[in-house]
């Protein structure tokens, strides 16, 4: 498993085209950090770039400082809006920040980081807000887990809710970080991953 760990992130890099200075290292990420880098991202843009339907990731994950798993992860975009001073209610935000906002669907799959057992699967569904080449939002998911006890829990299914940010490095790769908490857990979950984005940019089969 964890060769083919290896063979995906190594596939989505060589896609991507990531420089290896651009690529995200394993230090433990904390919440102030992420708040800091959330505020980096969304104070510029590069308006060469944006955001295509389909998204990929894969990273480390971590609670409490402890890498315990990494995550294989899919959202594809179902609905997209603009956000113009034309659109009802939203006229006063339109003016200020721009942009599309957009319903995903998302899979998640976290593999443990030392014995490559899968841990869990989740589904679920994305909302947020992009601009050019940033991209940030909250998620829900339903989540199956498949060893309860390595996560310290007593039941298999239960749901996860988190925020997300994401930042565009090129036409097709990104970094992202999102925070979420798990129903039935008292530790946070911080994860940091690469991303690829691809699609027509049009929305799910090009509808809309």
């Amino acid at each position: 498993m964890k060769m083919k760990q290896s063979i995906i992130l190594a596939a989505l890099l060589c896609c991507a085209g990531i420089s290896q200075a651009q690529t995200i290292t394993n230090t433990p990420p904390t919440v102030p950090g992420l708040v800091s880098t959330f505020g980096n991202w969304v104070g510029s843009y590069d308006t060469n770039l944006s955001y295509q339907d389909i998204v990929l990731w894969d990273g480390p994950v971590y609670q409490n400082g402890v890498n315990f798993a990494n995550e294989l992860g899919a959202s594809v975009d179902l609905w997209k809006q603009k956000i113009s001073p034309n659109n009802v209610g939203l006229a006063s935000v339109g003016n200020k920040l721009g942009g599309q906002l957009f319903l995903a669907a998302e899979g998640r799959f976290r593999q443990a980081s030392i014995n490559g057992l899968n841990l869990s699967e989740a589904g679920g569904l994305e909302f947020g807000w992009t601009k050019y080449d940033f991209r940030a939002g909250v998620f829900g998911d339903c989540v199956y887990l498949n060893d309860p006890d390595k996560v310290h829990m007593n039941h298999r299914i239960t749901g996860e809710f988190g925020v997300f940010a994401d930042k565009k490095l090129s036409p097709a790769s990104a970094v992202g970080i999102f925070l979420s908490q798990q129903i039935g857990q008292d530790a946070k979950i911080i994860g940091a991953n690469l991303k690829v984005s691809f699609g027509n940019g049009t929305g799910f089969l090009g509808l809309f």
